[in-house]
């Protein structure tokens, strides 16, 4: 038998991209990937005002340290001083919020993972 007989003839075929998903499947997908859930939204603004804090923080400290370069008098040492007690204990705040911040992500996480598993045993 001839080669060409046995060839099976093929449509040839055209490549379509994917219809772009509907908002309802957008909204779907981000519901179960958890970044529409109040918790993830939650913590997301807070990790801002965080972040916001501590360039503040930040600001501050470099004026501080250009005040103490400007600091001769004893007044001025004794201000200066002031100024540092009162940075400290706000630095000290700080690293609290932050601190209970780590804990409530690392909660979050923990969360989403068992989630994720039980979402995995379930299928």
């Amino acid at each position: 038998p001839d080669q060409r007989e046995q060839v099976k003839s093929y449509k040839e075929s055209v490549y379509k991209p994917p219809k772009p998903p509907g908002q309802e499947e957008v909204q779907k997908k981000a519901d179960e990937t958890g970044t529409a859930d109040k918790e993830y939204e939650r913590l997301r603004q807070q990790e801002e005002t965080l972040t916001r804090e501590r360039n503040a923080l930040t600001k501050e400290r470099d004026r501080l340290n250009q005040e103490k370069q400007n600091a001769v008098t004893p007044q001025q040492i004794k201000e200066y001083n002031r100024s540092i007690v009162d940075f400290n204990a706000r630095i000290q705040a700080f690293e609290e919020k932050q601190k209970l911040f780590a804990a409530e992500v690392e909660k979050y996480n923990a969360e989403k993972k068992a989630q994720e598993k039980t979402k995995q045993n379930e299928q």
